[in-house]
């Protein structure tokens, strides 16, 4: 976390563990293998289709052990980038029209994102696999930082243990 002048900014790279990039890697070489036995057999449309599939898996695999995610909070917008192999992906969100900053509990959202906000009508999540404890500390140091934006946004700190809210950046 970096914190400069009306600026937060959390960079998120995920790790995956050696066990699903494991298992992902067997999955992809099973039916890698199994294409190519059958290839001779094949209809032109079928090596077309798992052509297609082969590519798309390796994509598909990059990008489970590539991506990252950045989120940047400015006096007036939320900005959350996603680089995923080499694209940017930038969405612009107004802190005015942003509410219910808070982060996922694990039992109701699937631990998949950790913070999630509304902006209008919809809901937005993002900080996709930090723990609750690092969905926090990022609450935390917003309030810390800059308090105007947390209370636009209507990010709630009431129920945090006090250690939490006094954490420094890392």
């Amino acid at each position: 976390m970096i914190a400069i002048s009306g600026v937060l900014r959390v960079e998120i790279r995920l790790r995956q563990t050696i066990l699903s990039v494991a298992l992902q890697l067997a999955a992809y070489a099973f039916f890698f293998w199994i294409t190519v036995m059958n290839w001779a057999r094949m209809d032109p449309p079928e090596k077309l289709i798992d052509g297609w599939l082969l590519v798309s898996a390796s994509a598909g695999f990059l990008y489970f052990i590539r991506r990252c995610e950045g989120i940047e909070f400015y006096q007036e917008y939320l900005a959350i980038r996603r680089n995923i192999l080499g694209w940017n992906y930038v969405s612009h969100y107004p802190v005015s029209a942003c509410s219910d900053l808070t982060w996922c509990t694990t039992e109701h959202e699937g631990g998949k994102f950790g913070l999630k906000c509304k902006n209008r009508w919809r809901t937005i999540r993002f900080a996709w696999g930090v723990s609750n404890e690092q969905a926090r500390e990022i609450l935390a140091q917003l309030q810390k930082t800059l308090p105007e934006v947390a209370q636009k946004m209507g990010c709630n700190l009431s129920d945090v243990p006090r250690s939490l809210i006094t954490l420094g950046l890392r």
